[in-house]
């Protein structure tokens, strides 16, 4: 689960199918879950001090989108979203439609306010990992499929990080 742009909701009928008709061994869902301060969110981009290498120095000429690089430790370049999956609110919810099996865990990513973390594996940076590559080993998981929303983002880090793990991986 990610920012995504228009239809975003087109991939959940997909994914249901999937999940009602093919026999999985197991099921994980990521959710981002992001503090209000997170380091994503265009809103937030005054809150730190824009690095020299940055394009743009100036906070007021930042828009959503852009690229840009804060200041260190560590230096960061981060891509500035739209605020979304906020920690506790509707919009870190699941789609209401998406089936989310009885099976299922659900694994939080992007919780730390100072990285993101498009992957549902590590962080951005890889200074932190989620539990998911445990918890898949732990259960004699070896082949992994990869969907969902944001597939140029999130999800393409996801799969890219379980071939890069070890894992067959179907995206």
């Amino acid at each position: 689960n990610c920012p995504a742009g228009q239809n975003g909701e087109d991939v959940v009928a997909p994914i249901n199918k999937m999940i009602e008709t093919i026999p999985f061994d197991e099921f994980f869902y990521s959710l981002d879950w992001h503090p209000e301060d997170h380091i994503s969110f265009y809103e937030n981009v005054h809150t730190r001090e824009l690095d020299t290498d940055s394009a743009i120095t100036d906070h007021t000429k930042t828009n959503v989108f852009d690229l840009v690089v804060f200041k260190g430790p560590p230096k960061t370049e981060q891509i500035l979203w739209p605020a979304h999956c906020i920690q506790e609110s509707w919009g870190a919810e699941f789609h209401k439609d998406l089936t989310i099996h009885p099976k299922g865990l659900v694994v939080k990513k992007g919780c730390t306010p100072y990285i993101d973390s498009y992957s549902a594996f590590f962080d951005n940076k890889k200074l932190g990992q989620t539990e998911l590559e445990s918890l898949l080993r732990s259960r004699g998981v070896t082949d992994v499929y990869v969907c969902g929303i944001a597939y140029d983002v999130c999800v393409a880090s996801t799969a890219y990080h379980a071939q890069e793990l070890g894992f067959r991986t179907v995206l």
